[in-house]
């Protein structure tokens, strides 16, 4: 991978397992790493919207938590902000850096979504080339 001033570049990669084709769950041995994408999509508004009667309107933007269940096992979570304006899957990233393989049943609960009020005013809402829950950049791109 790589990742410069104006264009980037991510490995290549191969997907072990589909809930939508039948699989049920996949095995991470350690140190393995993988990239989960989930079954919900978000639509996370541009524009700022009405959470509390009599408040202003406001933008808002999930953050992302993982259950303790995986980093009792010995998995690592990291998930990243979704910005105003992004829609599609959301991308996280599991490595097993504990000492005993372990086993994801897919479709298991895994992450808190926890939204945010965003104080002030975007410049722009998400344009960014990750919307819609793509996974890689297939070769070196110019960054949005």
């Amino acid at each position: 991978g790589y990742l410069g001033v104006s264009d980037r570049k991510t490995p290549e990669v191969k997907k072990i397992a589909d809930i939508k084709k039948g699989d049920k769950k996949v095995i991470l041995k350690p140190g393995d790493f993988v990239l989960v994408k989930i079954i919900e999509k978000v639509n996370i508004p541009s524009k700022k919207i009405a959470i509390e009667k009599g408040r202003d309107p406001v933008f808002i933007m999930p953050d992302v938590y993982p259950r303790g269940t995986l980093q009792r096992c010995g998995i690592y979570f990291k998930g990243t902000k979704t910005d105003p304006g992004y829609k599609g899957e959301l991308i996280f990233a599991l490595a097993n850096v504990g000492g005993f393989p372990f086993e994801l049943e897919l479709g298991a609960r895994i992450a808190n979504l926890v939204f945010h009020e965003v104080v002030g005013d975007l410049s722009r809402a998400y344009q960014g080339q990750w919307k819609g829950g793509r996974v890689t950049t297939k070769g070196v791109e110019v960054q949005v």
